[in-house]
């Protein structure tokens, strides 16, 4: 069976979880341990791209994955293209979430207005490489 290696900045829910297990055939699912996910939350936004901050993510996901197996990673821009192109040169399958959201704007008294995002999974698909 295959592995799905997960890089995310919110928790797996159920709905996706099954989709992985059942949809795409995924056996078991790989979070990766603190450091790696510290470093692919908090890229350094300062200068030239860090490829010394982000390598261990890489040298991470090579190490928890084969060809054939998945990586669903959803995060700072450049960094998730930079991923998906690993993915491709190695074999592995990139893949994303996609959401449908609704969203409930409430006016309070003060004139201020408080906005209300809920999200709700759809599918998940290929990124596009």
């Amino acid at each position: 069976m295959k592995k799905c290696a997960i890089l995310l900045s919110h928790k797996v829910n159920p709905e996706q979880e099954q989709e992985l297990r059942e949809k795409w055939g995924v056996g078991s699912i790989h979070f990766p341990p603190q450091d790696i996910q510290s470093r692919f939350s908090q890229i350094p936004p300062e200068g030239e791209y860090p490829m010394e901050h982000i390598q261990p993510v890489l040298d991470w996901l090579e190490e928890t994955t084969s060809p054939g197996d998945l990586a669903w990673f959803q995060g700072e821009p450049a960094t998730c293209v930079l991923l998906a192109k690993w993915c491709e040169k190695n074999g592995r399958v990139a893949i994303l979430a996609t959401t449908r959201r609704e969203s409930v704007d409430q006016a309070l008294p003060d004139g201020s207005v408080v906005k209300k995002s809920i999200f709700k999974h759809v599918c998940f698909r290929k990124y596009p490489y």
